[in-house]
């Protein structure tokens, strides 16, 4: 029987250019269109919540 080598890494298992901060810059940019129809749509609620 072969005898076969396995390896326990810790994850991230996938290698990605992605950085932590360009990945919550790209959530930041998409949250901005929504966060300005509900202060259209909403007024000083909105504000509020935020």
């Amino acid at each position: 029987m072969a005898d076969i080598q396995l390896s326990i890494t810790t994850s991230p298992h996938l290698r990605s250019p992605v950085t932590v901060s360009s990945a919550m810059r790209d959530v930041i940019y998409a949250l901005i269109p929504v966060t300005l129809v509900s202060i259209y749509c909403f007024k000083f609620n909105a504000i509020l919540i935020i």
